[in-house]
């Protein structure tokens, strides 16, 4: 995807996958090499970017351990 506008890293997330938590933005970072060099310090990936956003599996919440169980 070309980005046509600057925007952040975790907006891109919550705009694609609906949060920007779950491993989302780090997903974007593991699919595309060199991009986290490109958007640091700022996270701002710039317009004209070619970004691949992979799909992303939404992870199991952890088991929950109560001590008085």
């Amino acid at each position: 995807m070309i980005m046509i506008e600057d925007i952040r890293i975790d907006r891109l997330a919550k705009r694609v996958y609906g949060t920007e938590r779950g491993g989302t933005v780090e997903a974007i970072l593991d699919a595309n090499v060199g991009l986290a060099a490109l958007i640091f310090p700022t996270g701002v990936i710039p317009a004209g970017a070619d970004v691949v956003l992979p799909e992303v599996v939404e992870r199991a919440a952890p088991a929950v351990t109560r001590p008085w169980d």
